[in-house]
């Protein structure tokens, strides 16, 4: 059910910002319906209808979750998600749309009730940002970030998970790609000396900034309060690293993706923290770039470094339970000359003939499957470990399923991301 607080909140920035609008009222009312449709299919957890407004190209940026981008993968997200909660309600309200080149921005705010796995209530409530693109009439989604207005604990969406390479930095090669590359690095130094003031130059006056567990801010004022009062000079941050993925160019504007790692001391103990965000650059009359429109988001939990291995391990184990995924996206997690030593049958070198082996096992039924992780060890390169999972085997046509337990040891090396892939995987079947 809506608050009123809720209510107030967007009939007044409804009332105060939506006369900026760039564009005619029938491609408005056109995008708003898009949402809302969108809307109604989470509500509903059709993953047809969800799917629907996705193609090739999009990008969906969740909290606690890395970008996924193409149709196959969000839909596999979806699908796993879906699977795994009960939704009870969902919706979302715009308080501005806005047309940039040939991208329309929707921003709002939305309500999302479920109950997780084990049955507990969850109300997660936050704004999102979504780029649109209107084709024959049609209106798909480019890009969709969301987050919460408050905190947020990352177990309420720590269920789902489809495993998606960390992006390189792109090679400069436009004269947007440059100009925002300049502007990151004068960020950067900004932002790793934690001096908002000058962090702020960065800032349209009328920017509008959406970062975790806070609600929008909107109009530089709002933005300045923010960063004047986020830095906590107790913590100073012991590396820093930010990269650009993506740049479109939008004629006077340009929508740029990128990613960001922050490592921290704190009492003597090191943290990290992934992210990443949309930005959305306007060029003055004089020339000049400044942020105009921006949303981040985490996209895993702030961590210790002495746990970051057993993180990813757990999240390589969340991706293997994920049997909605394609089977080359589900090889995702391992690196390319992987061995594989499964029960009964001769050793696998490498990935295509381990697809070639799983092809012929999905021949025969499917299965649901759910890992652990029972025990870690790790140095500089490489990482050991012992698990189990469970699960059951349903023969085609079949609607009662096998039950079936395995014991699974994994070696696990790091990419040159830093990310870890599965290198060798022998396991047995039983406890």
């Amino acid at each position: 059910m809506k608050s009123s607080k809720w209510i107030v909140v967007i009939t007044l920035w409804t009332i105060i910002i939506t006369s900026n609008s760039a564009f005619g009222q029938g491609i408005s009312e056109k995008i708003e319906a898009a949402s809302l449709s969108f809307a109604t299919a989470v509500n509903t957890e059709s993953i047809s209808k969800v799917a629907s407004y996705f193609n090739s190209d999009s990008r969906i940026l969740p909290e606690y979750h890395p970008t996924l981008r193409g149709s196959r993968l969000i839909a596999s997200y979806y699908s796993d998600f879906f699977s795994k909660v009960e939704t009870e309600y969902y919706k979302r309200k715009p308080f501005q749309i806005e047309q940039f080149g040939p991208l329309f921005l929707e921003m709002g705010l939305y309500e999302y009730d479920y109950k997780i796995p084990g049955g507990q209530n969850i109300s997660y409530h936050g704004k999102y940002m979504t780029y649109w693109s209107v084709t024959d009439g049609k209106p798909q989604i480019v890009a969709n970030i969301w987050g919460s207005s408050s905190w947020f604990d990352a177990a309420a969406l720590d269920h789902t998970y489809v495993h998606a390479p960390m992006s390189p930095a792109i090679e400069l090669r436009t004269p947007w790609e440059k100009e925002i590359e300049q502007s990151r690095q004068f960020a950067y130094k900004a932002v790793f000396e934690g001096d908002a003031e000058t962090q702020l130059i960065s800032y349209d006056d009328e920017a509008i900034y959406m970062t975790y567990y806070d609600p929008p801010f909107i109009g530089k004022e709002a933005v300045s309060n923010y960063f004047l009062t986020h830095y906590n000079p107790e913590i100073p941050k012991d590396s820093l690293n930010t990269r650009i993925v993506e740049v479109i160019d939008l004629g006077d504007y340009a929508l740029k993706f990128g990613e960001y790692y922050v490592a921290w001391t704190y009492e003597g103990q090191p943290g990290l923290i992934h992210g990443k965000g949309v930005t959305l650059f306007k060029r003055s009359s004089s020339g000049t770039i400044k942020i105009f429109r921006q949303m981040i988001n985490h996209s895993m939990p702030p961590t210790m470094a002495s746990d970051y291995d057993r993180y990813q391990a757990s999240r390589i184990c969340k991706h293997l339970d994920n049997q909605n995924l394609a089977l080359e996206d589900y090889l995702a997690v391992y690196a390319e000359d992987a061995k594989i030593l499964p029960p009964g049958a001769s050793p696998i070198d490498g990935i295509e003939a381990f697809e070639e082996h799983l092809e012929k096992e999905k021949a025969n039924g499917s299965i649901t499957i759910q890992h652990e992780v029972t025990s870690l060890s790790s140095d500089d390169n490489l990482v050991l470990l012992e698990g189990a999972s469970s699960g059951k085997f349903f023969a085609n046509g079949a609607t009662e399923g096998i039950p079936f337990a395995t014991k699974n040891l994994m070696v696990l090396k790091r990419d040159e991301m830093d990310q870890l892939r599965i290198s060798k995987l022998i396991w047995n079947m039983g406890k």
